[in-house]
């Protein structure tokens, strides 16, 4: 069984807290599109999708990542 996701999509939110316990989480809102036409007409299919990370990669996530920027994020679901 195959339990993993692959997302390449535009940074829309991105938002870091620390735990009590001083671990970072970063939670991050990612955009894809997926454009075709219908009947004639140009047609876009927006889909949101909500990443968290933790520990390092939240760290770095939190330092290099910005609105706007195109991620390319693979992982466990």
């Amino acid at each position: 069984m195959i339990n993993q996701a692959t997302i390449i999509g535009r940074v829309g939110k991105l938002d870091t807290k620390t735990t009590q316990s001083g671990t970072k989480i970063t939670n991050i809102s990612i955009v894809t599109s997926k454009k075709y036409v219908k009947d004639g007409q140009k047609q876009e299919k927006v889909t949101w999708h909500n990443v968290t990370a933790f520990q390092k990669v939240a760290e770095i996530a939190e330092k290099y990542v910005n609105v706007g920027d195109l991620l390319y994020i693979q992982g466990e679901m």
